[in-house]
């Protein structure tokens, strides 16, 4: 056979003595080419046959093993079309995240949701069990979360519904999980137990957005209580059992706290656990409910850089050899909303595709009360597809071509995500602590 270089091979850095950090986002492989190996990589396409069952060229094997190299007559756009194919109308797994309200105990003010006094009724319920049970027979998985709103609001229909869908996933050998995204002030120890023993939730979104004065400020409850100490406590009360994610949302009225958040996680708490994991986030102007703040907003670019640095900051105050590097992994489809089989529901139980209109009739693509429509919005997301720019790009396989929401956003055209403007100065960073034996590759 001939072999090929693959499209989607990335240089990341030359090193001082000749050698190259290559990454393939094809397969999320990661290696340092030394100049041997360089000249072998370099010329394998002038040779006219390549037989690899008699090839003990170790540099050779684990090149193609690594997708660096590839047979010719692969076209790796076209698997990745394929790919995404696959995943898009996979009848195996059913994702739904429920809203069993959309009311909340919070009023933040960069919140994209309209909130309305709603809470999902009995009927409705019953309807989303019926909704499971239409297509239990074809899935291997069910997934919930459980969203809002603030979830929590509705604790007993939350333990309802998760008995009903668990027992039911039991006797269908369906494996079920679930998580929650909750702001956390009423995820008490008892409450976790609940969720975690009850209901199968493995994992809580919790976001705090500074420390004390800046959070209570921008995430501030309804009556002006203090969510800050609230949550703070919780948290330290749930850790050991139930996984944590906390989420910071970054715009330019708080990016100051960025560096004293990750040291009040640190050393202050002492959140160095694995079951505590902590990201940055920007907040943009997604709807016409926070349109608002468009002027505190980051742009992608600009976020980038800023969630660089808060990366490096994070690193240097963990200790030695504890933080993890992920490298970025090839994914099958940007999001859930192109998945047929995807859905979220609010307490009317109106279905919606993206996380950005829940509640917003007028793009509902169905109610579980009735039917799924495939209505021009719902189609609109099936068959949403890659922009004329992201075919070029070598970055396709790790981010599908960006959030299709976004995209529609920006007149059609894709938009790269945050984690995409610099990842490769984030992992050649990365890599020179590593070599220190600082971190750790993952």
């Amino acid at each position: 056979m001939k072999l090929k270089k693959s499209r989607y091979n990335i240089l990341i850095d030359e090193l001082p003595r000749g050698e190259k950090l290559i990454y393939n986002s094809f397969n999320g492989s990661f290696c340092k080419m030394n100049k041997e190996a360089q000249a072998k990589y370099h010329n394998v396409q002038k040779k006219e046959e390549f037989n690899i069952d008699e090839c003990d060229d170790s540099d050779i094997i684990m090149m193609l093993e690594q997708g660096f190299l590839i047979e010719e007559d692969i076209d790796e756009l076209a698997l990745l079309k394929v790919r995404r194919y696959d995943a898009k109308f996979d009848n195996n797994v059913l994702s739904l995240t429920i809203a069993p309200t959309l009311n909340c105990n919070m009023d933040c003010p960069y919140c994209i949701e309209d909130k309305k006094d709603l809470v999902i009724n009995d009927i409705t319920k019953n309807n989303i069990l019926k909704f499971v049970k239409e297509r239990i027979d074809y899935l291997k998985h069910l997934s919930i979360t459980w969203y809002g709103g603030e979830p929590l609001l509705q604790k007993k229909t939350i333990k309802e519904l998760s008995n009903k869908l668990i027992k039911l996933c039991g006797e269908k050998e369906v494996t079920y999980s679930a998580d929650i995204i909750t702001n956390g002030v009423l995820l008490d120890k008892e409450t976790a137990m609940t969720l975690k023993n009850d209901c199968k939730v493995n994992m809580a979104q919790i976001t705090i957005d500074g420390l004390k004065e800046t959070h209570n400020k921008r995430r501030h409850l309804k009556n002006n209580g203090d969510s800050f100490e609230i949550i703070i406590n919780n948290i330290d009360k749930i850790k050991d059992f139930l996984s944590i994610n906390i989420r910071v949302n970054i715009d330019k009225n708080n990016v100051i706290e960025g560096k004293n958040l990750i040291d009040f996680f640190i050393n202050k708490k002492g959140w160095k656990d694995k079951n505590i994991n902590f990201y940055f986030a920007p907040v943009h102007d997604i709807s016409e409910v926070c349109t608002s703040h468009a002027s505190t907003c980051y742009t992608f670019q600009e976020f980038a850089e800023i969630n660089k640095e808060l990366l490096l900051i994070q690193y240097k105050m963990l200790p030695v050899g504890s933080f993890n590097i992920n490298i970025p992994k090839p994914v099958s489809l940007p999001c859930g909303a192109v998945r047929k089989n995807n859905y979220l529901i609010d307490p009317r139980g109106d279905l919606f595709k993206c996380w950005n209109q829940i509640g917003m009739r007028q793009y509902s693509v169905g109610n579980v009360n009735d039917k799924v429509r495939f209505n021009n919005e719902h189609n609109s997301w099936l068959l949403s597809e890659y922009g004329d720019k992201c075919i070029k790009c070598k970055n396709l396989p790790i981010c599908q071509g960006g959030c299709p929401y976004n995209k529609r956003l920006n007149n059609g055209d894709s938009v790269c995500q945050h984690t995409m403007v610099n990842y490769k100065e984030i992992i050649k960073e990365f890599y020179y602590e590593m070599t220190k034996g600082n971190v750790r590759i993952g």
